[in-house]
């Protein structure tokens, strides 16, 4: 049920358009989005965040228009800036990382590949915080929780647990931060 050659062509999409839409304030950044975007293996180490997680290994890239640092490399052992050790360490390690895009204003684009990560990652549960930072209409997030409901019934049908599980997770959650879907209290 899960496929990850899917999300990987999200992830790459994406890319495609952020590198398109969008111009970094390093050449680095545009380096390294490139190299990530040619290779299944790079994308699937991979993960978009709308805030990064302490302790975990992060890439912030900056586009002009904003205020941050134009590049950033974090993890539990260095923490690059504005360097080509970013590239180089990128480029010879292979880490698992996340990315921080950091734009000027929210992007509809970001929402849905954050939402498709968390739909079909392995990893959501770390990233679950993500969901809260999504913007949708009322339209849209009754139709995914309406897709989200159908999906768990499939589920378990083909008695994937580990599926129901998490797409259970994702539904109660999204439902406790829906206007839609009010708490009894």
């Amino acid at each position: 049920m899960i496929d990850n050659e899917a999300l990987s062509l999200k992830k790459r999409n994406f890319i495609e358009y952020l590198l398109f839409q969008y111009k970094f304030k390093s050449r680095i950044s545009v380096w390294l989005l490139n190299l990530i975007k040619s290779d299944f293996r790079r994308l699937d180490n991979i993960y978009f965040v709308d805030q990064p997680i302490p302790n975990h290994h992060t890439l912030e890239l900056s586009v002009s228009e904003t205020e941050a640092t134009a590049i950033q490399y974090y993890d539990n052992q260095v923490d690059y800036r504005n360097t080509n050790e970013i590239f180089r360490h990128i480029a010879y390690q292979f880490p698992k990382f996340d990315i921080k895009i950091n734009l000027p204003q929210r992007d509809a684009r970001m929402d849905e590949i954050l939402l498709s990560q968390l739909l079909i990652s392995p990893d959501y549960s770390l990233h679950l915080h993500d969901l809260y930072a999504v913007t949708m209409t009322p339209q849209a997030e009754i139709s995914l929780i309406n897709r989200l409901q159908n999906t768990i019934d499939i589920s378990l049908q083909i008695h994937d647990s580990e599926y129901f599980y998490r797409l259970s997770h994702l539904l109660n959650t999204l439902k406790s931060k829906s206007i839609n879907f009010p708490t009894k209290d």
